[in-house]
């Protein structure tokens, strides 16, 4: 399958990047009126809610919250995850000095909270406070993503109201050095490279660029992964004849056949992706659900092993054919002569003991020329 390979598809966050994002910029939607004391506050509930998800993102900012706030006075009532939008939960504050965290709202020791995307909120029915620009809260989201942020906003309703957005935050995550390198052996390779992403477009995109993928899948799901690799397949590529030559017998022109991808994840959600694929691939830092799907597993969590899996994929595919092309070379001839075909003609013939020892040298030449891979080099970069 790696001999065969089209298109390969990276998965984003632990794959061309190095899983551990890190918030870089926060912004709290509150007046100056006890500014301080409710952004500590719904840091707190921030803190609580995201501690309970392994997703890296909610990692990142649960690392980021326990630096700036220590004390919590919340209880995690109830939490529901919803992979690829984000989280919703019921907290309740055990304070007797409740603050009103909510606009034109009586204080309350219980909320729900959400947590995820911008999708997210909205389908929560969550909107900016009355006292926020909204074109200004938008813009400022675009500003991050052109940096190549994930955003995350966090939303706040009491039982009795709808949802206020009250902060948001822009998370980085640092690109792996030899990914850029790794893409553009691949291109260069003939092998189309695809990024496939929960991330938005504009984020999506800004990634992509920095390392020179021109095909980009964003704001995809965590169970859309494998209908998008379906899609691959399905999309096909167009295969050339060899040359012109074949071509004028043959009559024909280009034709388009089913793509062979490969596709390489990391988290447990690429699972599906990884079992549609042609060609699962993982590293070894990722989750046990993703190993135990990956028929290849790069040990060295460095993406230029690609690179070697292609390479050494071909180097033994067309071993194998050139031992298939000297079997039939030397046995077409080799048999005839032990077995005596010619003794009538030219009155020349093997001993048995010679005619055997032909037939063992056949064997023996192949395995010797199959032992010659252990001379295969790793590319260089």
């Amino acid at each position: 399958m790696a001999f065969k390979l089209d298109t390969i598809a990276f998965d984003k966050t632990g794959t061309l990047t190095y899983g551990k994002p890190k918030v870089i910029e926060t912004k709290f939607l509150y007046q100056k009126s006890k500014q301080k004391a409710r952004k500590k506050l719904l840091m707190q509930i921030i803190g609580v809610v995201e501690s309970s998800s392994d997703h890296p993102l909610a990692k990142a900012v649960s690392q980021y919250i326990e630096k700036t706030t220590t004390s919590s006075n919340i209880t995690l009532e109830s939490v529901t995850e919803t992979p690829g939008r984000g989280l919703q939960a019921i907290v309740r504050i055990n304070d007797s000095e409740t603050l009103d965290l909510l606009p034109d709202e009586k204080s309350s020791s219980t909320y729900n909270v959400f947590i995820g995307n911008v999708k997210w909120l909205q389908e929560n029915n969550c909107v900016y406070p009355s006292h926020v620009s909204e074109m200004k809260a938008s813009s400022t989201l675009r500003g991050w993503q052109k940096s190549g942020y994930s955003i995350i906003l966090i939303g706040l309703s009491s039982q009795s109201s709808n949802g206020y957005i009250l902060a948001q935050m822009g998370i980085a995550d640092t690109p792996r050095p030899d990914a850029a390198k790794t893409v553009s052996e691949l291109t260069a390779r003939g092998i189309e490279v695809w990024m496939i992403t929960g991330d938005n477009p504009v984020t999506a995109k800004t990634i992509a660029k920095q390392l020179g993928i021109k095909n980009v899948l964003a704001e995809v799901t965590p169970e859309m992964k494998a209908e998008k690799i379906k899609w691959l397949q399905r999309r096909g590529i167009t295969v050339k004849p060899p040359n012109k030559f074949l071509q004028l017998f043959k009559g024909d022109t280009d034709k388009a056949r089913r793509a062979v991808v490969a596709m390489i994840g990391d988290g447990i959600n690429d699972s599906p992706a990884l079992a549609q694929s042609d060609l699962p691939i993982s590293i070894s830092t990722a989750s046990d659900v993703a190993i135990e799907s990956a028929s290849v597993i790069l040990t060295r969590s460095t993406l230029t092993s690609l690179i070697t899996l292609v390479t050494l994929a071909k180097a033994i595919i067309w071993r194998i054919r050139y031992n298939f092309l000297w079997a039939y070379l030397y046995n077409s001839l080799a048999i005839p002569i032990a077995a005596g075909v010619f003794f009538p003609i030219f009155k020349v013939g093997l001993r048995p003991e010679l005619a055997s020892l032909s037939m063992a040298a056949s064997s023996i030449s192949v395995v010797l020329s199959s032992l010659w891979l252990k001379r295969f080099k790793e590319p260089k970069f």
